[in-house]
């Protein structure tokens, strides 16, 4: 999490579609426990 919101500085504003992308992944990774994070990574 914390390089995509790194990544999040470098974006230029153009880059709406990625932006979006980032919040979006970033949101739904912040509402993850670790239970589901190792069983949406494995496989």
């Amino acid at each position: 999490m914390q390089k995509l919101m790194e990544m999040k500085k470098y974006l230029e504003h153009d880059e709406v579609q990625l932006l979006s992308l980032t919040e979006s992944t970033l949101t739904k990774l912040g509402t993850m426990t670790d239970e589901k994070y190792g069983r949406a990574s494995v496989g």
